[in-house]
């Protein structure tokens, strides 16, 4: 590993791959990997020694708005300026180097995760490191969209503190959102099992999250431990929404509850496979389980139309 030292910290970077597996991420979660207000040099330090395809985002140094930072070959980086532009009836447009415009960032990003910029689509996040690691004193369910819900004893990273009171924060899904700072303490080894001890009753009633960090029953660790074994030709439960980019042509939207049949595991995280309409396309692994019980539904007509993008 090599370092580079920003004023978040020591960033290790990664040695080349010669794999070039692709690596998913959610635009929607892109907090992850922007980087706030550094100029092109320190960006173009931290991408030094990343894969082509690697990316991060930044504010734009020049002129209100974003830049995104992209390594396109082993010694080259180029940045594309998105404007963001005020319309007549009050929303915001993303408008990037090449005059595409977006609705938002997210679309933006998906976008470009199916298409070059230059000579590379948007591949390998550069992940934004935490300041620290906090655990959860209290559950907290979330009050607006922009929050994080997590349970009581679920380890989370803090990626900023834009308030005293309020942290923007991520779990080990890669969700981000702003927590409230009374409800967390800073991360000890051996916490979880403290804060199990004090209560079980409230660690046994918050509910499944479906992260690896959060403190459950046996029970739930057991079905988490199945959440790993998902097999071809076998149908999984949908543990929470996704609603892809329009411009992720190849993305299946799904609802918390619904039956998906799954035709492959792919490896870069995530399954091909189909909703019980036969829909086709692709959804993370992450956001299905196995179903404790085969349903008695048969496995669907897929629909082939749909599967044009999937190959």
């Amino acid at each position: 590993m090599t370092h580079h030292y920003t004023q978040f910290g020591i960033i290790e970077q990664p040695q080349q791959n010669s794999s070039h597996n692709i690596v998913p991420f959610d635009p929607y979660n892109w907090e992850n990997f922007f980087f706030g207000l550094i100029d092109r040099n320190d960006a173009e330090a931290l991408l030094k020694g990343t894969e082509v395809g690697t990316f991060l985002m930044r504010e734009s140094t020049s002129e209100e708005g974003y830049s995104l930072s992209v390594k396109e070959t082993s010694d080259r980086v180029n940045h594309y300026l998105i404007k963001r532009e005020q319309q007549e009836d009050g929303k915001q447009r993303f408008v990037i180097s090449n005059n595409v415009v977006f609705v938002d960032i997210p679309s933006l990003l998906s976008h470009y995760k199916l298409r070059k910029l230059d000579s590379t689509p948007l591949i390998f996040p550069l992940g934004r490191p935490s300041i620290e690691k906090v655990i959860g004193r209290f559950k907290f369910e979330g009050e607006r969209i922009s929050d994080l819900p997590f349970d009581r004893g679920e380890i989370l990273e803090v990626l900023s503190k834009p308030e005293e009171r309020w942290w923007m924060a991520s779990n080990c899904l890669g969700n981000t959102g702003l927590i409230p700072a009374n409800y967390v303490k800073i991360y000890e080894e051996g916490d979880e099992i403290s804060l199990q001890n004090l209560s079980s009753k409230s660690s046994g009633s918050t509910g499944k999250r479906y992260s690896a960090n959060s403190v459950e029953s046996n029970n739930n660790v057991n079905e988490q431990q199945q959440s790993n074994k998902l097999t071809t030709n076998s149908w999984v439960r949908v543990i929470a929404d996704r609603c892809p980019s329009i411009y992720d042509v190849a993305a299946l939207s799904i609802r918390q509850g619904q039956l998906l049949w799954v035709q492959e595991l792919l490896s870069n995280g995530m399954c091909k496979g189909a909703n019980e309409d036969g829909k086709a396309g692709l959804f993370p692994i992450t956001y299905v389980e196995p179903v404790g019980v085969t349903p008695e539904a048969a496995m669907p007509a897929i629909d082939h139309s749909s599967t044009q993008f999937l190959s």
